[in-house]
């Protein structure tokens, strides 16, 4: 009854946890090769995002996604990035304002759209490629992006109607999230 404000987490009280790919968009580069590249970056499948881009690729995709890789740096939610490679070549899987830069031609207008979707209530990372290989935790000066994927979390079946009556309460629901 004395209740007019109610801060909550998205994760676990709106949504499910379940995390599923809405899309892959391939934005250069042979289709094939990004998803096999994409299959290598999330063979970890250490995190819910690396599981549902597993899960979303098909079989000729995944097959030998693992030893594609000379080296690869885990996913880190300080650096908001993973990365797999070889001695001449890396692939960078990340939050796309990191990943992505700006500065290159066409990208600012890429990152715009990758915006958008995420007002939309969706979450994009971003898939890149140098000719260099990440040292140091460093990402390479040059790089192009090759696909933007797309992620969509499940809501709970009853968080509409719990929502609902909350409002018809006159209690204002705010919620906290980390996400975009």
């Amino acid at each position: 009854a004395r209740v007019d404000c109610l801060c909550l987490d998205k994760t676990g009280t709106l949504t499910t946890g379940g995390i599923r790919v809405r899309g892959v968009e391939v934005v250069a580069g042979d289709e094939e090769t990004v998803r096999r590249a994409l299959a290598s970056a999330a063979s970890d499948r250490t995190n819910a995002t690396a599981q549902a881009i597993w899960d979303h690729l098909d079989g000729k995709s995944l097959a030998g996604a693992q030893d594609r890789a000379e080296w690869s740096v885990p996913f880190s939610s300080a650096r908001k990035w993973s990365a797999w490679g070889t001695q001449t070549e890396s692939w960078i899987l990340g939050a796309p304002e990191i990943v992505i830069n700006e500065s290159a031609a066409g990208n600012g207008e890429l990152l715009e759209r990758v915006r958008g979707i995420a007002k939309g209530g969706a979450r994009v990372v971003a898939l890149v490629y140098a000719d260099a290989q990440v040292i140091d935790d460093q990402l390479p000066c040059q790089r192009d992006v090759a696909a933007l994927i797309t992620l969509e979390e499940d809501l709970r079946p009853d968080a509409a109607q719990t929502l609902d009556y909350f409002r018809s309460q006159g209690v204002h629901v705010r919620v906290i999230s980390g996400d975009n």
